[in-house]
């Protein structure tokens, strides 16, 4: 399992930007991650630091909305979104540097990024 969700990471944003199927997004995913810079490893490693930071950032929350609630359920799950919220757009946000650092190493368009920008 954790082989295939970091082989397949890069599938959203392939089908975004590639304007590609979900099995073609899928494909083109497994050829990036394997093809890019760095591997499999590289992804693997950004995606754990990533989930690493979300769970820092979810237990102290919780904590602190589980202490002036009392342990109410709906403070858990206000907690919870209030988490989602913060750290969702930086996962896409990673996410999408990852597939265009993948993109670029396999493709040879690092050049163009630069002029690009």
């Amino acid at each position: 399992m954790l082989y295939l969700s970091v082989a397949l990471m890069l599938a959203p944003s392939a089908a975004v930007v590639e304007r590609v199927s979900p099995v073609a997004a899928l494909r083109r995913s497994q050829a990036l991650v394997h093809e890019g810079t760095g591997g499999w490893w590289r992804v693997f490693v950004v995606a754990l630091i990533a989930s690493v930071a979300g769970v820092a950032l979810r237990a102290p929350t919780l904590m602190l909305f589980e202490a002036i609630s009392g342990g109410s359920a709906l403070a858990e799950s206000l907690g919870s979104v209030l988490v989602a919220t913060v750290v969702s757009p930086w996962t896409m946000a990673l996410h999408a540097l990852l597939y265009i650092d993948a993109r670029s190493g396999v493709e040879g368009i690092d050049g163009l990024w630069r002029t690009a920008g």
